[in-house]
C-alpha cells in the first residue's frame, strides 16, 4: 500500500458523507440504502487496508482507522434512520 492508493479513497469518503447527510435529512429510502452500503464498504475497506501500510504510511494509521470507524458509524446511522421512516 502506498500514499497514492490512500489518496484515491479520500474523495469517495467525502462524497459518501454528503450523500449521507442528504439521505438522512430527507429520509429518502433509496439513498439511505445506498449510503449505508457504500459507507459500510468504505469503512470496512479502510480498516482492512491498515495492516498493508508500508513505513511511509505508518503515521497515517490513526487517521485512517478513525475514518473507517466513522464510515461504519454513518452506515449504522443510515440503517437506524430507515427504521423510522
Amino acid at each position: 500500500m502506498n500514499i497514492d492508493t490512500l489518496v484515491r479513497f479520500t474523495p469517495l469518503a467525502y462524497g459518501v458523507q454528503v450523500l449521507s447527510v442528504v439521505a438522512f435529512v430527507d429520509g429518502i429510502p433509496e439513498l439511505l440504502v445506498t449510503s449505508a452500503a457504500v459507507s459500510g464498504t468504505v469503512g470496512a475497506t479502510l480498516l482492512a487496508i491498515i495492516p498493508t501500510f508500508d513505513s511511509a504510511l505508518e503515521a497515517h494509521k490513526p487517521q485512517v482507522a478513525k475514518a473507517g470507524v466513522s464510515q461504519l458509524g454513518i452506515a449504522c446511522a443510515m440503517v437506524a434512520r430507515l427504521l423510522f421512516i
